[in-house]
């Protein structure tokens, strides 16, 4: 097997067993990844979600697959009885591979406390034998003032 043809994924993961069990069939329905023991979460991310061209989202799929080097065609589905066949997926490999997908930055906000005037006044108003603090956040700062 050629390096460029190998499992993109790391080895004794659940996505790399079910991306060998599709390498070794090359065509596999959900029922049979299920059947041979694959969680049906699993089998969205990396056999449903990466597509050839999408109208509709990003052809890569989840982002946590490795769709950038390959995709799934999917294959007709024929009727029996008016009841459609299981869909089948054909494993196929990108001619040129996209540019991976990437998880956005996360920006978090550290909560500071706020010094207003306004929490002063409303608390030299209150009737209540306990000192309010000058200091409070903007959310307190607002319900203490909705309250007076």
């Amino acid at each position: 097997m050629s390096k460029k043809n190998e499992s993109p994924y790391r080895n004794g993961s659940a996505y790399n067993a079910i991306f060998i069990f599709w390498q070794k069939k090359q065509i596999v329905t959900e029922q049979e990844l299920i059947e041979a023991g694959h969680k049906k979460a699993d089998i969205g991310v990396v056999v449903r979600s990466p597509r050839e061209s999408s109208k509709r989202g990003d052809c890569r799929g989840n982002i946590s697959c490795q769709g950038h080097l390959y995709f799934a065609e999917l294959l007709k589905r024929g009727k029996v009885d008016g009841i459609k066949a299981p869909q089948k997926y054909r494993l196929r490999w990108r001619a040129t591979a996209l540019e991976p997908r990437k998880r956005p930055v996360d920006i978090s906000i550290k909560a500071e406390k706020v010094e207003t005037k306004a929490v002063a006044k409303v608390a030299s108003k209150s009737k209540s034998k306990t000192k309010a603090k000058a200091t409070e956040t903007v959310t307190e700062t607002a319900t203490v003032i909705a309250k007076a």
